[in-house]
């Protein structure tokens, strides 16, 4: 089964698996999170330093293959998303039913995508799809026996953000995001970047 090698490949980054969320456990996948080891946390941005990073990430959600209709390939994927420890609870709502829609449609999210607007009720307007580029290289693909499967980071957005990728595309928005030191991505309570 691929399931240990993408938890090992999930751990090694994100922290060991410390509980499963109850309410996200379906047959094949589950809602799991974690804490950010301090080494890894360390080399992130000086806003993540002040705080206690917490990770919360999907497992076996690449058991499916899932068809790309603008291609037609076949793609495997985990998500991932970084937060605080006090919005922990929220995140692992939030990924349960992003887990929940992508198992349903069997559609892969894709970089520079947006999931939503979400529901009031999420507590954050809408999730946007990128590369894990907090970390390693090598944490963006995970080799198994199936074939790679993709690290897909998702990271919370407001509608100004959301209608600028749509403007400007997401390229631009990734420009502005991670390249000043004082927006902290995995800040589910951060203002508006654009």
């Amino acid at each position: 089964m691929e399931e240990p090698t993408v938890v090992m490949h999930m751990e090694r980054r994100l922290g060991r698996i410390a509980g499963t969320v109850p309410s996200s456990r379906h047959a094949a996948w589950t809602v799991v999170s974690s804490d950010v080891p301090k080494r890894i946390a360390s080399r992130m941005p000086v806003s993540f330093k002040s705080q206690r990073l917490s990770a919360v990430w999907t497992v076996g959600l690449s058991f499916g293959a899932l068809k790309s209709p603008q291609t037609g390939h076949t793609l495997r994927m985990e998500f991932f998303t970084l937060c605080d420890r006090y919005d922990r609870f929220e995140a692992e709502r939030v990924m349960g039913a992003v887990a929940e829609a992508v198992d349903a449609s069997r559609t892969p999210i894709l970089r520079g995508q947006v999931i939503g607007p979400l529901p009031p009720e999420a507590g954050v307007y809408a999730m946007y799809a990128t590369m894990p580029r907090m970390f390693d290289t090598n944490f963006a693909t995970c080799e198994t026996e199936y074939g790679p499967v993709a690290v897909v980071w998702l990271l919370p957005i407001g509608p100004s953000e959301e209608k600028y990728i749509l403007d400007e595309g997401w390229k631009k928005f990734e420009r502005i995001l991670f390249r000043r030191l004082d927006i902290d991505p995995a800040d589910w309570g951060r203002a508006p970047v654009c």
